[in-house]
């Protein structure tokens, strides 16, 4: 079963963002940069705000919906394989091409709605 690791909302001021979450959850990131911040959780679990200006693969960004990521870890690229496999099968989503990026493989499903 799949767990998710890593919430990552896209956001148009990281560095005011990140003000806002630090305060409102009493921690400090652990990295905050203009461009992305990262704020990680006693439990494991990972909040990361990224510049919607900036985020890669780069998507089509209406400031009036929200829009982000939701990271689910596997442990090889097989698994991401089989994941690219099964949800480019569903009829409610759209899936993006598998991309590499920094040695990490990574895709994009889309809802369609």
């Amino acid at each position: 079963m799949l767990s998710a690791d890593i919430s990552i909302p896209y956001v148009s001021n990281v560095m005011k963002s990140s003000d806002f979450y630090a305060q409102l959850f009493d921690i400090n990131p652990v990295e905050k940069s203009p461009t992305f911040a990262l704020f990680v959780f006693e439990n494991g679990f990972k909040l990361g705000l990224w510049s919607c200006y900036t985020v890669e693969p780069g998507i089509n960004q209406i400031a009036s919906i929200p829009s982000g990521e939701i990271v689910f870890t596997v442990q090889n690229k097989p698994e991401i394989d089989a994941l690219y496999q099964t949800w480019g099968d569903s009829s409610s989503g759209h899936r993006d091409p598998k991309t590499c990026l920094a040695r990490l493989w990574l895709f994009l499903c889309r809802s369609r709605s």
